[in-house]
């Protein structure tokens, strides 16, 4: 299993100066990783359309199934926080905020092929 860590700056393309999902998608592509951890993601904002859950776009774009955010803090653009791609089918999920406002941390098992449990702190966002 290879495993990837990638902090996406909310998928700012510092070259173009815009969102870019495509980029990013591809950067993630590239590695072949199994598993990526996602640092500094955003979620559904309002009425900002670059920062509308981009745990599912990049999901969508790589063709990689399974994906989680967790939200370390709220922004004026939305959620901010941290997630989680998987090629593999996970079981069991922890959620825990750390003590700081501005980081979360995020314990993952893959224990199984069966999605089953979803987290219980209310400010994880499971997508199945």
């Amino acid at each position: 299993m290879k495993v990837m860590s990638f902090n996406t700056q909310h998928c700012l393309n510092y070259r173009e100066q815009e969102i870019d999902f495509q980029i990013m998608a591809d950067a993630i592509l590239s590695c072949g990783a199994d598993v990526i951890g996602l640092n500094e993601v955003r979620d559904k904002g309002p009425d900002t359309a670059e920062y509308d859950k981009q745990v599912e776009y990049l999901s969508d774009l790589t063709g990689i199934p399974y994906r989680y955010f967790g939200k370390a803090i709220d922004t004026d653009g939305g959620p901010y926080g941290n997630a989680f791609l998987s090629k593999i089918p996970y079981s069991f999920w922890k959620y825990s905020h750390a003590s700081s406002e501005s980081k979360s941390i995020q314990v993952k098992s893959i224990v199984g092929s069966t999605w089953s449990q979803s987290p219980t702190n209310d400010s994880a966002i499971l997508y199945p």
